[in-house]
């Protein structure tokens, strides 16, 4: 019974450290579960303050960077300038219901394709349109 204390002393401290693994392994999945303690991406600028690189990891658009990595139609990797890829922006739901109808399904469009620098033009993106109506009366 000499060795009564050590084996206390070992399941005690067996049962805390599996308690403490189920415990931070909780708290992880909960952290990493809770969006408003999502970090956001960093970016890198280039000289004129533009933010660049990929997006593929923002939530929103607002999170991504001024200009947007992308494949030009030549296979080449360059930047596109967020503004662009995104187009004008309806300021009514009117507006936004008009350029809906004028859209052309399929029709094909390009922008410029950028170095990080957003000035120098290295080649074109594509894009093609797949919207268009969509309600019929």
């Amino acid at each position: 019974m000499k060795n009564f204390p050590i084996f206390k002393i070992i399941v005690i401290t067996s049962f805390v450290f599996v308690v403490m693994v189920a415990l931070g392994s909780l708290t992880i999945h909960f952290t990493s579960a809770n969006s408003d303690n999502f970090v956001k991406a960093k970016f890198p600028k280039n000289a004129n303050g533009q933010t660049y690189g990929s997006d593929s990891d923002v939530r929103n658009s607002e999170e991504g960077p001024d200009l947007i990595e992308a494949y030009g139609v030549a296979g080449n990797i360059g930047y596109v300038l967020k503004k662009d890829l995104e187009g004008d922006r309806p300021k009514s739901p009117e507006e936004a219901v008009a350029m809906e109808k004028k859209k052309v399904p399929g029709s094909i469009s390009y922008i410029p394709l950028y170095e990080a620098d957003g000035k120098t033009v290295i080649g074109k993106f594509k894009i093609q349109n797949s919207g268009g109506p969509t309600i019929k009366k």
